[in-house]
């Protein structure tokens, strides 16, 4: 895939499952670990920007998507091996596991939008309720820890 731009989206469901966490900031902007997610994001894809979709009322906060890009699903914590699958997406792909979509390539925010689905059979920490900001913390504090004190 050669789309240099990425988009982290904020997922439905998901978004509605961890509010009050999501009334005032993206899913993106939820910090868990030593950064938020899509600082993560941010240090796993090598870019410097990164955009933000989310609702309506909050989409003001993070600018327009004037771009193509490949989205992907604010509530997962990155690793190498998804970031690796995402990138390995062609032109109308979407990547999902079970019922969650991961990421599409494609310039829209639906698995409709895209022809192929790619299964991911990795394993995926994500953000879905409240209590998984604190459940999930250790594991996801040690991995940062460990991917930004390697080398």
């Amino acid at each position: 895939m050669n789309n240099t731009s990425f988009t982290l989206f904020d997922d439905p469901v998901i978004r509605e499952q961890l509010l009050p966490f999501t009334y005032t900031r993206a899913i993106a902007d939820i910090r868990i670990g030593i950064s938020t997610l899509k600082e993560k994001w941010q240090h796993f894809l090598g870019v410097e920007k990164i955009q933000i979709k989310t609702v309506r009322y909050l989409q003001g906060k993070y600018g327009e998507n004037s771009y193509p890009s490949t989205f992907i699903n604010a509530s997962i914590n990155p690793n190498e091996d998804i970031v690796r699958a995402i990138l390995s997406l062609n032109e109308n792909e979407y990547l999902c596991q079970e019922n969650l979509i991961i990421a599409i390539a494609s310039n829209t925010t639906t698995e409709h939008g895209a022809k192929k689905k790619v299964r991911y059979e990795g394993i995926l920490i994500t953000i879905e309720r409240p209590w998984d900001i604190f459940k999930k913390n250790e594991a996801i504090l040690t991995a940062d820890f460990y991917e930004l004190t390697k080398n």
